[in-house]
């Protein structure tokens, strides 16, 4: 297995990385104490959902520090595939979760229970006004690190934090209302909104995984307009008379293209070299990234 040593760029992105999966794990204890002292909804349906998401992000750290170093060269087609199954399994959780904070929310609401104490909800309070901090310093950390280059696998990270950091300052809304209520009815509304919020947040970003695991894992095709520009621009350089086949299948936000040529129709190594050069340079203008396999071949096995 051949290695390399990371850039500085790449160090400097894993440790920003790594300093706020660092600085979740703590605030994570933390809120589940919170949790625990003050009976929120609020922070129990946060819990759950940070613990899910703690998972992808451990997961996606140990992933960037490895493609670093060259340590997943071995996956020919990348590791697109071993990503989304992941995310899949922890999208399945988040929707789990989510059945679960929405069935809590409304046993409460039929059950005689009292709701939680002001200052229960006081502590939930400051609990997510620190995690809104780390969230707002999480994301501007990974943010600068990324800034003029590819942000490659940290381009999810990014997206998910600030994602958490607008969910944040909306249950800090939720939970000073709550706190501050003198109504139990209405100290029951707003910590239910606040949980209700983040099943919400925990169903949508479960089903947007699922559906774009799953979208690997079965070698789903691109959209038709992206598979038609794709066809476009390899006929316009092979005539299709040449092409025994094309395939293409999505593998993470890369599309895989495989292109058959009929043997009859190239002379030379080179002049299949520049063929192969001349497909790449005109892909390479699609708003998708494209690895491209050419083949030469016969007409047998393969369909037009």
């Amino acid at each position: 297995m051949n290695g390399r040593e990371p850039t500085a760029q790449e160090r400097a992105g894993e440790r920003a990385f790594a300093l706020t999966n660092a600085a979740d794990v703590a605030m994570l204890i933390l809120m589940v104490l919170a949790a625990i002292a003050s009976g929120s909804l609020t922070m129990f349906s946060e819990s759950a959902r940070g613990v899910l998401l703690l998972i992808m992000q451990i997961y996606t750290l140990w992933l960037l520090r490895a493609s670093h170093r060259g340590q997943l060269t071995r996956f020919e087609y990348g590791t697109g595939k071993m990503e989304q199954f992941v995310f899949v399994i922890v999208g399945i959780g988040l929707l789990v979760g989510t059945i679960w904070v929405v069935q809590s929310v409304l046993d409460a609401f039929v059950t005689t229970e009292p709701p939680a104490s002001p200052l229960g909800l006081s502590v939930a309070a400051i609990v997510n006004a620190i995690n809104l901090g780390i969230n707002l310093i999480g994301w501007h950390a990974m943010w600068s690190a990324s800034r003029g280059r590819d942000p490659g696998l940290l381009a999810g990270e990014l997206s998910a934090r600030f994602g958490s950091l607008v969910g944040s300052a909306i249950l800090q809304v939720s939970l000073t209302a709550a706190a501050l209520a003198k109504d139990p009815v209405l100290v029951l509304t707003f910590d239910a909104f606040g949980a209700t919020l983040v099943a919400l947040l925990m169903g949508k970003r479960g089903l947007s995984m699922i559906m774009k695991g799953l979208s690997t894992l079965l070698d789903q095709p691109p959209s038709a307009a992206l598979s038609q520009a794709i066809r476009s621009k390899v006929t316009a350089i092979i005539p299709e008379t040449d092409i025994l086949g094309l395939r293409m299948r999505r593998g993470g936000k890369q599309i895989f293209v495989e292109v058959a040529i009929d043997g009859m129709a190239v002379s030379t190594v080179q002049h299949i070299a520049e063929r192969s050069d001349t497909i790449r340079q005109a892909l390479h203008t699609l708003d998708s990234p494209v690895d491209l396999t050419l083949v030469v071949g016969t007409t047998t096995g393969w369909h037009r």
